[in-house]
């Protein structure tokens, strides 16, 4: 019976992939099974936990982008993205002269302005890519709110999804409309 508990309470473990459900497996089953599998499972999992600080950088990096893009300040909003990113909205492959025409060509003389909001919630995993550098995918919601002159679209709400390398730059992404 305390082998298929082990067995159980493992496959649990695995399952969840935190480094809460390692860290509660090592404690219940110290001369478990599966120790050793756990403990490199546990430092796996800590490699890759997202730090408050991690989190804060990346909530801090999207709302400055979605600031100067809501504001077409090209300038800055240049500051929060990388040379080149992987895909901007639904364009691969693409460079910050590129991103910028994008936006450019979003705003017309009847945009009196654009206010591009963080929704409530910001998920962010990490991933190791090589030599102790990360990725960071971020999940989020966005909120829209446009000023205008004349009849249009004054609100919308977007799913999200940006890609950030290790110093904080966006190298992807993309956001769908969903009202």
């Amino acid at each position: 019976c305390d082998a298929k508990i082990d067995s159980l309470d493992w496959m649990s473990a695995q399952g969840i992939g935190t480094v809460a459900a390692y860290e509660t497996y090592l404690l219940q089953h110290a001369e478990g099974r599966y120790v050793f599998e756990a403990q490199v499972a546990l430092e796996q999992a800590r490699a890759v936990q997202v730090h408050p600080g991690e989190q804060a950088s990346i909530s801090a990096a999207l709302e400055g982008f979605l600031r100067a893009f809501g504001n077409n300040d090209e300038m800055n909003y240049r500051l929060y993205l990388a040379p080149t990113l992987s895909k901007f909205l639904s364009k691969n492959n693409v460079s910050q002269d590129e991103v910028a025409a994008m936006i450019s060509a979003m705003y017309n003389g009847h945009i009196m302005s654009c206010l591009f909001s963080l929704g409530d919630t910001l998920n962010v995993t990490k991933q190791i890519v090589e030599d102790g550098k990360f990725t960071y995918h971020a999940s989020f919601s966005i909120d829209q709110h446009i000023e205008r002159d004349n009849d249009g679209k004054t609100y919308g709400q977007y799913a999200a999804e940006a890609t950030f390398d290790n110093r904080y730059l966006i190298t992807s992404f993309t956001m769908s409309e969903v009202s």
